[in-house]
């Protein structure tokens, strides 16, 4: 949750557009203080804002390439998350071969798996591409239900409707939500697999549900045009 100053500092900014950039773009890359880098690994926000509101680009890194991101996600520092989304952060800008959804996963153990997923939640809405999605979101993501095997959660990920119809007998709560308010649904209408979809729904998935910050299923299928198809059939509204 952003702090009181934070959420000053970002309403007085004016909000850049988020970068849904390719890693085929070419990133611009500046070297900053080390000093720079620290603030935003500390979650110090006034620091790393003034640095912002003086030039320094959001995709700035430290002499080996560790950048503000990479420092605000592996010390799990939610208010400079937010601040360098605002400012239009490079969510593919690797370090040493690993994205910051490969980074975020990485953090998300312990007492911050659900955080961890929070974050993750926020590079893939930003455009954080889904190269390595089997191993950050849905890694993360099971963790977080409460009644749910994680079993469930790799079925539909994998689209194993034999598996998944064994789990669902076995009376789970089928609209159970984690952290987000993320649902099996939201999780079917990633993957997108259009049977999955239909089985939940009728099983009592609710097709209409949406995360703790508004976002429908249909918003989560947005990429996956089969799935949105399916969902729509189904009663889905409102992508917006």
């Amino acid at each position: 949750m952003l702090s009181t100053l934070s959420l000053t500092a970002l309403a007085s900014e004016p909000i850049n557009k988020l970068n849904l950039c390719s890693r085929t773009q070419q990133t611009l890359v500046q070297q900053v203080d080390p000093s720079i880098v620290e603030a935003a690994s500390s979650g110090d926000v006034a620091r790393v804002l003034g640095a912002l509101q003086a030039g320094v680009s959001p995709n700035s890194t430290d002499s080996e390439g560790f950048s503000l991101l990479h420092a605000a996600i592996t010390e799990n520092q939610d208010a400079i998350l937010d601040l360098l989304l605002k400012w239009g952060v490079d969510v593919n800008q690797p370090f040493m071969g690993s994205s910051p959804l490969s980074l975020a996963r990485t953090s998300a153990g312990g007492d911050n798996k659900a955080s961890g997923l929070r974050r993750i939640a926020k590079l893939v809405k930003a455009g954080a591409e889904l190269s390595d999605f089997d191993n950050a979101f849905f890694t993360v993501i099971k963790f977080g239900f409460k009644s749910i095997p994680d079993g469930f959660v790799d079925s539909i990920a994998r689209g194993d409707m034999r598996r998944l119809e064994l789990y669902v007998r076995a009376t789970l709560d089928i609209n159970e939500q984690i952290a987000d308010g993320i649902s099996p649904l939201h999780v079917a209408a990633i993957q997108g697999t259009p049977e999955v979809i239909r089985y939940l729904v009728k099983c009592g998935a609710d097709v209409n549900s949406r995360t703790e910050r508004g976002a429908p299923v249909l918003w989560f299928a947005k990429d996956r045009p089969q799935a949105k198809r399916v969902l729509v059939e189904l009663g889905a509204t409102e992508m917006n």
